[in-house]
């Protein structure tokens, strides 16, 4: 048996040696059987002759053995692949148009998979990552306090494995220019939970995550070759991270960016460190700072259903020990667990857009294999005399249109290779114009066997789409017909006609619908380019200072603010400043859950935004106040809390009496009405709010992005 199979496969590689063999051993026995016929006195050409007959014609037997071999559909492949090749070497033109129409079009596609795939389809590179999932509050928020953490860590015994982590960023440089880094802050269980492992010395450890403990990191595998270019002693190493130092214990396995997809982490931390790094108030002593994604491995023999009812058991227990002064909802669970196999990121809000773009990119290839099955459809009339010999001479039918079909996928197959390479170029880009210079965005764009395959089926069926119908057609003539002298042959048939007519009508068909669709976003993307964002887009220049790199004070940083402020407000040719916490339209929220009490009317929970501004901010932005004032400088902390609106709050929020449009400013004492009252939910505020449904509170202020990117900032 293993004889028999190093034989087939020599015979596959090294088929002139094989087939040497095989005429030395016919020439053998046709020499014996002459000898025979000699020996019985016949004359050397009449035992020649005879041993000749007996044997039978020697390229018969060649062949017969071939077909012994198993491999006669292979050796016929190559022959149709060889008679291809020369084929579309003799019409380069044709040849040069088809690849290149066939590299767009599925390079286009293939983009366009590659950044669904790495966005919705590609499981994170950890063990197991389908018993994954992430616990949240609500389907849109996925966050939780150190408190809450540290009880679910403790009581909870659905999971296997739990950890939590926040990114955030870090800054290299230790004075002067920044020097930012993708940064995760992660419990001591983080990787060991995912199953990652230490491409050179250990990742951090449950001993690492406590308080006080050496502030140690662990780097990113192409952290560490970009930055420190592989070097093997970077184990021990001292790495300053907002100034302080921490001790490189190790680097985490290749092709490992983290859970949040569509960033990956440079630099990984203890949980723990988050205490060193904001000394004067860390996130992990705040009741009300929700800055950690928990995640949770679950049991084998627990599944997501059974998992969320057994924590909305606990539910009351572990908000009761970690946030004590929080609010619930009646009727609304305390978690809802999401799975986490394909990691976490707000870049998923693009799938519809994903998927119109996937369909359009389909569209624009069926052009391309109906524009070819036309030319195909051509040529075939062109060789349809050729065909006529071929079927004269008794080949089947079915020979030829494989024959055909090999030519087809073997234009499919080199417009897939070209289109690979063009893939990779446009799935970057559209990385690019999903990015922004403040929030870079990545995604592993890499090969692997789903892309690949995928690449692979399109181009099988697009040669098969674009050459099945010309390899049918081009099979149906009579050879006696098409080899009369003078014959019209398949060009001038009606069925050909009839084809080619269908085929461009489809052409025009599906390029209306592209015309009608680029019509439709150009008129999309001229309305968002012209229409009212309520501030003035000119001429308004942005700066975001980091003052937590100087090493001031939270006192000394609101001076050193406002200081900056007003020598800004003093320069030539500025008309206003202002500072804000929120940048409008810059893809960043702060916002937060609030219940309105109003007399006569049960208590309702609002999703409110919220943003943190001085004086003179809507003068800066250009935004009118259509009603009320603006803030002034005698709004701080100690004087009444004071709110203004945005058009809408006051009608669709508060449902208050006065449903005139346009903004207003107002005071704790109008929100402290008996028609009216705000309560925040979870926490209360300090600071005056603009552009905010809810301002009534006594705590320091918390800012934060939307629940769905999981970034804090300060």
């Amino acid at each position: 048996m293993l004889s028999d199979l190093r034989y087939r496969l020599r015979a596959l590689f090294s088929r002139r040696a094989v087939d040497g063999e095989m005429d030395e051993e016919l020439r053998f026995h046709l020499e014996r059987q002459t000898a025979q016929y000699l020996q019985r006195g016949f004359a050397p050409e009449e035992a020649a002759r005879r041993a000749r007959l007996d044997f039978g014609g020697p390229q018969q037997i060649r062949e017969e053995c071939r077909d012994a071999r198993g491999l006669g559909w292979l050796e016929s492949l190559g022959q149709d692949l060889r008679y291809a090749v020369r084929t579309l070497r003799q019409r380069p033109v044709f040849a040069a148009v088809a690849v290149l129409s066939l590299a767009l079009g599925i390079g286009a596609n293939t983009a366009i998979f590659s950044v669904v795939d790495a966005l919705f389809l590609k499981p994170l590179p950890v063990r197991d990552p389908a018993r994954l999932v992430i616990l949240g509050q609500t389907e849109d928020d996925d966050t939780s306090t150190y408190a809450l953490w540290q009880q679910i860590r403790a009581r909870q015994d659905v999971f296997s494995d739990t950890f939590a982590y926040s990114s955030t960023e870090f800054d290299l440089a230790a004075g002067g220019e920044k020097q930012p880094v993708h940064g995760l802050y992660v419990s001591g269980g983080y990787f060991a939970g995912l199953g990652i492992a230490a491409s050179l010395g250990r990742t951090l450890m449950p001993a690492d995550d406590r308080r006080g403990g050496p502030p140690v990191a662990v780097l990113s595998y192409n952290f560490w070759q970009s930055r420190y270019a592989g070097a093997g002693n970077v184990a021990g190493r001292v790495i300053r991270l907002d100034d302080h130092p921490f001790q490189i214990v190790g680097v985490a396995a290749p092709g490992f960016f983290g859970m949040d997809v569509g960033d990956r982490f440079d630099v990984a931390i203890p949980l723990n460190a988050e205490a060193l790094m904001h000394s004067e108030r860390p996130w992990m002593d705040q009741q009300f700072s929700w800055w950690l994604s928990v995640v949770g491995r679950l049991q084998p023999d627990v599944g997501l259903v059974r998992a969320a009812a057994r924590l909305n058991l606990l539910g009351p227990a572990l908000f009761q020990a970690a946030v004590p002064d929080s609010t619930h909802t009646p009727g609304k669970p305390y978690f809802v667990l999401h799975p986490a196999a394909n990691g976490l990121s707000d870049l998923r809000q693009y799938k519809d857009a994903a998927t119109l773009l996937m369909i359009m990119v389909a569209l624009v290839l069926l052009i391309a294999c109906a524009n070819l099955a036309n030319l195909l459809l051509a040529r075939a009339g062109a060789r349809s005399r050729e065909v006529a010999v071929r079927l004269a001479l008794g080949a089947s039918r079915a020979r030829l249109v494989r024959q055909f079909l090999t030519e087809s996928l073997l234009l499919s197959l080199s417009g897939a290779a070209f289109g690979v390479a063009f893939a990779r170029f446009a799935s970057r880009l559209l990385v690019v114009w999903i990015s922004s210079s403040r929030n870079a965005r990545f995604l592993d764009l890499s090969p692997d066997l789903r892309m690949l395959g995928f690449t692979a089926g399109l181009a099988v069926a697009t040669g098969l789409l674009f050459g099945l119908a010309p390899a049918l057609r081009a099979t149906q003539l009579a050879p006696q017909a098409a080899l009369k002298e003078g014959a019209r042959g398949l060009t001038d048939s009606r069925h050909r006609l009839g084809l080619g007519r269908a085929l461009v009508v489809l052409q025009v068909a599906v390029s209306l619908i592209l015309l009608i669709g680029a019509g439709l976003f150009a008129g999309s993307l001229r309305l968002l380019l012209t229409q009212d964002t309520g501030f003035r887009r000119d001429n308004v220049l942005l700066v975001n200072p980091d003052l937590r790199a100087a090493r001031y004070s939270r006192e000394r940083q609101s001076a050193v603010a406002a200081d900056l402020l007003d020598r800004l407000r003093q320069l030539p040719g500025v008309e206003a400043a202002a500072r804000s916490v929120v940048t409008p339209i810059s893809g960043q929220t702060w916002q937060w859950n609030v219940q309105v009490d109003t007399p006569g009317q049960a208590t309702r929970d609002i999703h409110v935004f919220f943003n943190l501004v001085s004086p003179e901010f809507f003068r800066t932005m250009g935004t009118p106040l259509l009603a009320g004032r603006d803030f002034t400088s005698a709004d701080t902390a100690g004087a009444p809390w004071v709110a203004i609106l945005n058009e809408a709050a006051p009608a669709n929020c508060f449902r208050a009496e006065n449903r005139s449009a346009g903004c207003f400013a107002t005071n704790s004492n109008w929100l402290a009405e008996p028609k009216l009252r705000c309560r925040c939910r979870s926490w209360a505020w300090s600071k005056t709010l603009s552009i905010a449904a809810c301002a009534i509170s006594r705590r320091p202020p918390f800012m934060c992005r939307s629940p769905r990117t999981r970034r804090l900032s300060r």
